[in-house]
């Protein structure tokens, strides 16, 4: 058994014993450990914590409260944590490396600047609700370019709780076929996270070809 499946297996366990400390404990751990695919705590917590043929309205509170309000606070707090990676982190490896990649931090300050607000935050909305965008990299790049704290944590908070209700309900509906659908969406949030890798990659290719440009059009 690979290690990814080890903690596919044991985070399950957590969730089918523990309940909504499970769901928590799972998520947060999710967080942390980008080998275990994020659609697996709510979809298990779905399929293990509300029985078949479970009435409308206790669904929709399982989905709610234990899965939805939980997984999200869990997710929230797991942020933080790859949030202050970058807050922190993020600046001095610029200012260190940046100049091997043609990019500085004024750059980065300047190309957030030029987000508009309202955009940035809804942008971070969406990034949280959208259950193929992983968690983990928008986080540090949050923190990276230094957007506001308890704004990144409300909007992550908001976005997040759709994403685990969602999610909720749909491990409940497909039963112990949720495990082929976690796969589907984990391969697809692998392929969102190397998109946005080749973008900004892309992005400092950009900017290392339009300085060398004005530089050589400064020497005309």
């Amino acid at each position: 058994m690979s290690l990814t499946e080890i903690l596919i297996e044991t985070v399950s366990a957590w969730i089918r014993e523990l309940g909504w400390l499970g769901v928590f404990g799972g998520v947060m751990v999710e967080t942390a450990i980008t080998l275990i695919p994020s659609p697996l705590v709510p979809m298990a917590a779905g399929f293990s914590l509300i029985p078949p043929n479970s009435s409308p309205v206790y669904v929709l509170y399982v989905a709610t409260f234990t899965i939805g309000l939980v997984g999200s606070v869990a997710a929230t707090l797991g942020s933080l944590a790859h949030y202050a990676l970058g807050y922190y982190g993020g600046k001095p490896l610029v200012e260190r490396f940046g100049k091997y990649l043609g990019i500085s931090w004024e750059e980065i300050e300047s190309f957030t600047g030029r987000i508009r607000s309202e955009r940035k935050w809804l942008g971070l909305f969406f990034s949280r609700a959208l259950p193929i965008i992983p968690l983990s990299p928008v986080s540090i790049g949050a923190g990276i370019i230094r957007m506001d704290p308890y704004r990144f944590s409300l909007f992550t908070l908001l976005g997040a709780f759709p994403r685990y209700f969602v999610l909720g309900i749909a491990g409940y509906l497909l039963g112990i076929a949720y495990e082929e659908l976690v796969s589907v969406l984990d391969t697809a949030e692998t392929a969102v996270a190397i998109i946005m890798v080749l973008g900004l990659v892309g992005y400092i290719s950009v900017k290392r070809r339009t300085r060398k440009r004005d530089k050589e059009a400064s020497r005309v």
